[in-house]
C-alpha cells in the first residue's frame, strides 16, 4: 500500500475516532462503515470488528484497523467482487468513475481535490475517468 493511502487512513481512523480517545469503539467502527456505504448488517459489523480486535480490548486500534484494511491480499479478490463494488460506485452507469461519482467515499470527509488524487491514482490514461479495467489494475497494485 501506498504511503498516500496509508495517510488517507489515517485522517479516516482520526475522524471517526469521535471520542477523540485514540481508538475507535464498534460505535464509530459502525458509523464509518455505514458512512462508507456498507451493507454488511449490524451482526455483521460485529463479527468482524470482534475478529479484527485482535488485543480483545473492544476497541480498535490504528494498527488493528490498518491490519483490517489490508488483512485480504488484492490477488485473492475475485473480478465479480470488484465489479460489485465498482458499479455500487458508478452511480450514473456510465462504465467509468468520477470525481461525481464518489461524494460519499469516506463517509463524504474527502473534498473534490482529494477525491481528484484519489482518481488520478488509478487514472492510467489521464482523462480524469476511471475504468473497470483501471479499477482493476488499481486494486492488484495495492493502491
Amino acid at each position: 500500500m501506498s504511503d498516500t493511502y496509508k495517510q488517507e487512513m489515517k485522517e479516516l481512523f482520526a475522524q471517526a475516532d469521535t471520542s477523540g480517545d485514540g481508538v475507535l469503539s464498534i460505535q464509530e467502527v459502525t458509523r464509518v462503515m455505514r458512512a462508507c456505504g456498507s451493507k454488511l448488517s449490524d451482526a455483521e459489523l460485529a463479527e468482524t470488528f470482534v475478529h479484527d480486535d485482535t488485543d480483545g480490548d473492544r476497541k480498535m486500534s490504528f494498527d488493528e484497523f490498518w491490519t483490517s484494511l489490508n488483512k485480504r491480499e488484492p490477488h485473492t479478490v475475485k473480478e465479480e467482487e470488484l465489479r460489485k463494488v465498482f458499479n455500487e460506485f458508478d452511480k450514473d452507469n456510465n462504465g467509468t468513475l468520477t470525481v461525481s461519482d464518489m461524494p460519499t467515499l469516506f463517509g463524504g470527509r474527502l473534498n473534490e481535490d482529494a477525491l481528484q488524487v484519489v482518481i488520478s491514482q488509478a487514472d492510467a490514461d489521464g482523462n480524469s475517468e476511471v475504468t473497470f479495467e483501471e479499477f482493476v489494475t488499481m486494486w492488484k497494485a495495492g493502491l
